[in-house]
């Protein structure tokens, strides 16, 4: 990508008019060959494009899903959406919203990695906990164990299915992503802001996946009531629930 810095204006408007040249974004051009032929790819490439121009971001959210393959909650993929992008919160950044997202995020140097181009992105366990916050418990819990399953190849390499029933590497992926997400709620709650909304506090409350606790999504609620048992009640009729 280049800089509109680096080039005179009339010569940026000639390879513009040419084909060259692409504009990403206002100040930011790449090559017309290297721009992608697909949705995904062009999605990346604008958001991309921001850290140009604001090195101290990191690809997230929505786009870093992209970048990892992580799947998408419902039928809208994620490139038919905004690309993201987060910021650090120190400085003067503000969260904005346009034809690309800016978050403002605490995020420790665990939490971020490079992509294969060399781009700043959240990692596959941040990335999954970021989405899972604002999402409704099945679609959380859908991104989570996928999540789950890239940190289990990352750490195995060439994985095999005998490995997704190895306890102890499950236990070891599912504790990066709890790390993940207790940092960053440690993060939101210890940050300066307004009363929270009903919104956020449902958001900041924490579900239950299988023995462990994963802070940031809805709490699973059962539609059955529990009482006491009588002489005339059955096993089969108490109510109970399988974790």
């Amino acid at each position: 990508m280049l800089l509109s810095s680096g080039l005179s204006p009339q010569m940026i408007r000639t390879r513009l008019d040419s084909g060259q040249l692409i504009r990403v974004r206002r100040g930011v051009f790449v090559a017309a060959d290297a721009w992608p032929k697909d949705a995904a790819g062009q999605h990346v490439m604008r958001a991309r494009a921001e850290l140009v121009l604001y090195p101290a971001a990191v690809l997230s959210h929505r786009t870093a899903a992209l970048v990892w393959g992580l799947p998408h909650p419902d039928l809208v993929p994620w490139e038919a959406r905004e690309p993201t992008v987060s910021e650090p919160t120190h400085g003067s950044a503000k969260s904005r919203s346009g034809a690309v997202i800016h978050h403002l995020a605490s995020l420790p140097a665990g939490h971020v990695t490079r992509d294969d181009a060399g781009y700043a992105v959240t990692t596959v366990a941040r990335t999954a906990v970021d989405l899972a916050a604002g999402l409704d418990l099945p679609h959380a819990l859908v991104l989570l164990d996928a999540a789950t399953r890239k940190v289990c190849e990352a750490m195995v390499g060439r994985i095999r299915r005998a490995d997704y029933l190895n306890l102890r590497l499950i236990r070891a992926a599912r504790e990066v992503l709890i790390d993940a997400a207790k940092a960053r709620r440690s993060a939101s709650l210890a940050r300066p802001s307004r009363s929270p909304s009903p919104v956020a506090n449902r958001q900041r409350s924490r579900c239950r996946l299988g023995t462990s606790i994963w802070p940031g999504c809805p709490r699973p609620c059962s539609s059955m009531r529990s009482g006491p048992r009588t002489e005339r009640s059955s096993p089969t009729s108490t109510g109970a629930t399988r974790n």
